[in-house]
């Protein structure tokens, strides 16, 4: 199980685009409702995103969108690699069609993961490189040709030992002559966790998620847009790694044991027990978010915060910005960065430890080795670009995307190692034909 380049209390599809969502928040759950909050939340913004920017939008009127049916399509291959040896390619395809005169669109995508892995956490328990190879196919579309507009999607995630369903509903209203924009949207996710080469019929797990988020999006100026909201993700069902050994230590070891212990050291060390990761059946995740948009004549400014809790004890941070510069009128260049900063988990333990009663041994209730459930903070600088291979306005748009992401994380309470560096790039080619 790949960790993502995002901690779990990272925005949801924000950022890097992670070719292999965490489970933490649920694969298709976390792109369903990420689509379900940027059409609801960001209507102003369709198209074109960094381009359009704020502009057109509550002041001079827009241009009517063109009469007519476009069919669009694109393909994207992405990699990503990391020093603790793992690496991910995804061959990702969509296709779609939209009227933006009568208020609707259609779209389908289709993404493979063929992941590799030989991280610390695999070798520390005497595995081989572990490889598996995840499907994923969606559905998503939008009706309104007023100011009350509905979108709808769906998924499905499916891996030798995780299939993964989602579907949700986002409504959004404009009132005061465009210039506020109010959504809702509902995600309901249901995940069945089992074990290689095991049927899900003799081992599985049930984890049901339950997302809502509400916002408001609000035209400051024909230059710029203010998007406010908040989100909570209800969790239920046991989400401990059923391959995750924990390591247990006498508590007069701890000291010996420092951040980034090694893993022969960690082996010389530990006791014999080596229980399985427990973690708490429920989790309930809340979070508010910030965005503020800009456009100057040949520019788009994005800045972002939010802000994270959870009943697990976990509290979050995570700033974005974005420039996407008109170099041309058929070139984009946009640079972001992005700090991600969180505590960890009020369960964690960097050295967990066993002690001795008269009816024997007591192991931790609640234990866990993912450092993802500790203490971190990630640095992500990023670029894109776009190069146009026609006009922009044409009954027939082509572009090609490239973008290259690098990311470090820093482990501040953990085994095995203290950072980890990556790299995300990915190229594509976006079709429309009206």
């Amino acid at each position: 199980m790949r960790r993502a380049a995002a901690a779990a209390t990272e925005p949801l599809g924000a950022g890097v685009r992670s070719p292999r969502p965490s489970r933490a928040f649920g694969r298709g759950l976390a792109a369903l409702a990420a689509f379900a909050l940027a059409a609801a939340g960001r209507p102003a913004l369709a198209g074109e995103s960094d381009r359009a920017g704020a502009a057109g939008t509550g002041g001079a009127s827009p241009a009517a969108p063109p009469a007519g049916a476009t069919l669009e399509g694109s393909a994207e291959l992405s990699t990503y690699a990391d020093t603790d040896n793992v690496t991910v390619i995804t061959p990702t395809a969509r296709a779609g069609m939209r009227d933006d005169a009568e208020g609707w669109r259609l779209g389908a995508r289709y993404l493979v993961d063929v992941v590799s892995a030989a991280s610390v956490d695999i070798v520390s328990t005497a595995s081989s490189r572990w490889r598996e190879v995840r499907h994923v196919a969606g559905v998503d579309g939008e009706y309104g040709p007023g100011d009350l507009r509905g979108a709808a999607s769906a998924s499905v995630s499916v891996e030798p030992d995780y299939l993964s369903l989602s579907g949700g509903l986002s409504p959004s209203w404009k009132i005061d002559d465009d210039h506020v924009t109010l959504a809702v949207a509902y995600a309901l996710g249901h995940d069945t966790i089992g074990r290689a080469d095991t049927p899900f019929s003799v081992f599985h797990r049930t984890l049901v998620r339950h997302q809502m988020a509400a916002g408001a999006s609000f035209v400051l100026s024909p230059s710029s847009i203010l998007w406010l909201g908040g989100d909570a993700v209800l969790e239920r069902g046991d989400q401990s790694k059923p391959y995750r050994y924990v390591p247990m230590f006498d508590a007069a070891t701890t000291e010996r044991v420092p951040r980034g212990a090694h893993v022969a050291l960690v082996n010389a060390l530990r006791r014999d027990e080596r229980p399985l990761e427990q973690l708490p059946t429920a989790r309930d995740r809340y979070a508010v978010t910030g965005r503020w948009l800009h456009r100057s004549s040949w520019a788009t400014l994005r800045l972002e915060e939010r802000l994270y809790t959870d009943t697990w004890g976990q509290l979050a941070t995570t700033t974005e910005g974005r420039y996407a510069m008109d170099l041309s009128e058929r070139l984009t260049l946009a640079p972001d960065v992005r700090l991600h900063v969180q505590s960890a988990a009020g369960f964690w333990r960097r050295v967990p430890t066993v002690s001795e009663t008269a009816a024997g041994v007591v192991i931790p209730t609640l234990r866990t080795g993912d450092r993802e459930l500790g203490p971190l903070a990630t640095v992500t600088v990023g670029a894109d670009v776009r190069l146009a291979l026609g006009p922009r306005v044409a009954a027939t748009r082509m572009a090609l995307v490239f973008r290259l992401v690098g990311i470090h994380t820093s482990f501040l309470d953990a085994l095995f190692i203290t950072s980890r560096s990556a790299v995300f790039s990915a190229v594509g080619f976006e079709g429309a034909f009206q």
